[in-house]
């Protein structure tokens, strides 16, 4: 059956302000690459739907930027999170024949300066993330009251029944997803909520990886740079998750599908292979040169990108949805 699609024009006036000013949030944060800007939109507007209820803690949070501007928080022009990157030198390198597996180039640990335009309307209590880099630019931003470095493949170590929000955008990451989400239930209150970005079999469907396992092509590689093995960790089903959360006695209650396979797409191929060569630009420019290219180039890239924050002329279903975000109490 054929789809109609708007041209982009229409789409992007369908765009209220508020979303429009979500994107572009993200878009300063993350404007060399635009297609993780587009991704952090879609959970944020998902995530707003629900209500964060504190005691919270957030797990994988990373540096912080990405609740902290989903939370209303807002940066300067002066601010991304390309102060601190490193292993650019590595950034396409190869520990086995058929797939890519380089450092994470923002496992970096040299100070950011951080300019904040607005400070956001709540906070997460605690924050928790493996890398303990990630956790100094987060405490940076001076949004978490506490910070933790773990490895969530462990036992949290937080007293039970401490929280009345749990969230994590990234349980598949960890292979021990049952002890997780075991410890996630220990640590709610009774009647706490646990929110989780879950995936569902599109994403592994579109990943270009899958191009290398039919044809063969190694040019590929380069562009999954590991994404593939990543995502394929544990199963997509929407059933395999369904099961793991009731043995951790975790009763769902909302599950809401959220980005569409064509922003998938962007994401997965996007920008990813010219990273080294915009790193390349962005620390060769003088200071005032920087901001003129970073104004210009916000610019050019909503235009092609705001169409993509409004799912609803893609012609997709829930079938084509990416990811879930579950909504699951403790009984």
């Amino acid at each position: 059956m054929s789809t109609q699609v708007a041209p982009p024009s229409a789409v992007s006036t369908r765009l209220t302000r508020e979303q429009k000013d979500l994107f572009r949030a993200f878009l300063n944060v993350h404007w060399l690459r635009p297609e993780a800007a587009l991704m952090k939109y879609h959970d944020a507007r998902a995530l707003q739907q629900f209500t964060i209820r504190h005691p919270s803690l957030e797990i994988t949070c990373g540096d912080g930027t990405t609740s902290f501007v989903t939370a209303g928080g807002r940066f300067d022009l002066d601010f991304d999170v390309y102060q601190s990157v490193g292993h650019i030198d590595r950034y396409f390198e190869s520990r086995r024949d058929d797939a890519y597996d380089p450092p994470d180039v923002y496992d970096h640990d040299e100070p950011i300066s951080v300019s904040i335009a607005r400070r956001p309307d709540w906070a997460y209590t605690t924050g928790m993330d493996l890398l303990a880099a990630s956790i100094e630019k987060a405490r940076a931003l001076d949004f978490y009251r506490e910070l933790i470095v773990h490895d969530c493949n462990n036992p949290l170590p937080l007293p039970d029944n401490s929280y009345e929000t749990v969230w994590t955008s990234s349980p598949y990451f960890m292979p021990e997803v049952d002890l997780l989400l075991s410890e996630v239930q220990r640590v709610l209150r009774p009647g706490g909520d646990f929110l989780a970005r879950m995936p569902s079999p599109k994403m592994v469907e579109m990943l270009p990886y899958n191009l290398y396992l039919k044809h063969g092509w190694e040019w590929v590689l380069p562009i999954d740079r590991g994404l593939y093995e990543v995502a394929t960790r544990v199963p997509s089903q929407r059933a395999y998750w369904d099961s793991a959360l009731e043995r951790a006695g975790l009763a769902i209650e909302r599950v809401v599908p959220i980005l569409p396979a064509r922003v998938y797409q962007l994401y997965a191929i996007g920008f990813r292979p010219m990273f080294p060569a915009f790193m390349e630009m962005y620390r060769r420019l003088s200071r005032d040169d920087w901001r003129a290219v970073k104004r210009a180039w916000m610019d050019n890239v909503a235009l092609l990108a705001e169409p993509f924050c409004d799912p609803s002329w893609m012609g997709e279903t829930e079938d084509d949805a990416v990811f879930y975000l579950y909504q699951a109490r403790k009984k």
